[in-house]
C-alpha cells in the first residue's frame, strides 16, 4: 500500500501550501481551492481524509460535506471540518452534515497531525485495509 491520500481545501493558498510542506512525507497531498474543486478532488482523487475549510467562495465547505454525504460510496471518507467562526450551531451543523471531527482555527498542527492519522488509520481498517505502517 501506498501513503494514505489527503485532500486539504482552503481558499487561502499560503494554508495550502503550510499543510503540503507539514504532510507531504508522510501522505500523498492533494489540494483544492475552492468547493467546486474540493467535489471534483474527492470524486477523482478519493483521498482517506479530507480537511476541509468551512469560508470558502463558490460553495462553502459544509455544502461540500452535505454533496459528499449524500453519496454513499463516500461514506468512509473522514472529513475535518475547521473554522475560524467559533460558533456552537456551526459545529452542530458539520456534525449533523456527518464531520468527522471539528476543529476551530488557529489550527493546533499537533492536534491537526493527531487528528489526521486517526482518521486515516480508521478509514483503512473499515475499508478492509491493512493499517498504515509508522
Amino acid at each position: 500500500m501506498g501513503q494514505p491520500k489527503i485532500l486539504f481545501v482552503d481558499d487561502q493558498e499560503e494554508i495550502i501550501n503550510a499543510f503540503q510542506t507539514l504532510f507531504e512525507e508522510e501522505y500523498q497531498v492533494v489540494r483544492a481551492t475552492n468547493g467546486l474543486d474540493a467535489l471534483c478532488m474527492i470524486f477523482q482523487e478519493q483521498p482517506s481524509v479530507v480537511v476541509l475549510d468551512i469560508k470558502m467562495g463558490e460553495m462553502d465547505g459544509l455544502a461540500v460535506l452535505e454533496k459528499v454525504r449524500q453519496k454513499k460510496e463516500y461514506d468512509n471518507t473522514k472529513i475535518i471540518i475547521y473554522s475560524g467562526y467559533g460558533d456552537r450551531e456551526i459545529k452542530e451543523r458539520a456534525f449533523s452534515l456527518g464531520a468527522d471531527d471539528f476543529m476551530d482555527k488557529p489550527l493546533i498542527v499537533k492536534e491537526l497531525e493527531r487528528k489526521i492519522n486517526n482518521l486515516s488509520e480508521l478509514f483503512y481498517l473499515r475499508s478492509g485495509g491493512m493499517k498504515k505502517s509508522a
